[in-house]
């Protein structure tokens, strides 16, 4: 949200001196955007509002100050306003799907039990603590997860916890089947840039593309303002429904595979895109 530009150090001058002050505050205002962006104001489409979802601010408070979030994430990150306009809302939607994908691993901890192989032996890891790990994941209360309680692949198959935070069964399946095929870190950073610390993440072969990706075709996916070269997801409600979640065009090429089968997410992501006046993506599979 920006925040209404005051003038500082104000006089006793009386109101018609503030509101003079503000006129001239505004109009310098609307000249460094114009400058920043001349094409701004010959856009034929009325601007779309972008309404984040956010941490309430007790668990937002929590999660800032907390040592052990990873990469010393900050809510100040996404508010630096020496960076272009389209940089700014790549980072500030990065920085969302990292808010989003945080709270899901906290919920997770708190209702899922992860298992570590050890010396032969399975033993119980706080996966708060230690994450990414590779464990097996086992729900406590299924019924509270609703779409992200494990699969029957998650409790049988290790793999890395990161794959688990996904409301999306099949593509979290998809993750762990194929997750000795590519670059964990590749995707980690599509999603969410460089706001955490990736070295503990597996850097495997990049630009493999697993078998399944070739049956899965693009048929229609065009780019608009929101995400134009953008290689993400998009949070706009609750990150732990599937419905709050948008996949962009650039994601679906790059990633197809991840998609095979996500049939919630295709339908999530036209639904936001029909009420920015887009045209729906369209995903075949080959037989």
């Amino acid at each position: 949200m920006e925040k209404q530009i005051r003038p500082h150090g104000q006089p006793d001058g009386g109101k018609e001196r503030k509101r003079m002050q503000n006129r001239l505050n505004q109009r310098a205002r609307r000249v460094r955007l114009k400058q920043l962006d001349p094409g701004a104001g010959r856009s034929r489409r009325p601007p779309f509002r972008v309404h984040r979802w956010r941490l309430d601010e007790q668990e937002e408070s929590v999660i800032s100050n907390d040592p052990r979030r990873p990469g010393g994430v900050s809510g100040g990150q996404d508010r630096d306003s020496s960076l272009p306009a389209d940089h700014q809302l790549l980072h500030l939607i990065q920085f969302n799907t990292c808010r989003a994908l945080w709270s899901i691993k906290i919920l997770l901890a708190r209702l899922t039990v992860s298992l570590m192989s050890c010396a032969g032996q399975t033993v119980p890891i706080d996966t708060y603590d230690v994450f990414p790990a590779f464990a097996v994941t086992f729900s406590q209360l299924p019924a509270r997860l609703g779409c992200l309680a494990p699969t029957p692949l998650q409790t049988d198959c290790f793999h890395s916890t990161w794959m688990n935070l996904f409301p999306f069964p099949r593509m979290r399946d998809n993750l762990i089947t194929w997750q000795a095929c590519f670059d964990h870190v590749e995707l980690v950073t599509d999603l969410i840039g460089n706001l955490i610390n990736t070295t503990l993440f597996y850097a495997g072969p990049s630009g493999t593309i697993p078998a399944v990706a070739a049956r899965l075709v693009v048929s229609k996916a065009e780019d608009d303002e929101i995400t134009a070269s953008r290689t993400g997801l998009i949070v706009w409600g609750e990150p732990h429904l599937a419905e709050s979640w948008e996949a962009t065009p650039g994601f679906l090429r790059k990633w197809a595979w991840v998609m095979a089968g996500c049939d919630e997410l295709i339908e999530s992501t036209n639904r936001w895109r029909r009420t920015r006046g887009e045209e729906p993506v369209q995903v075949s599979t080959l037989a």
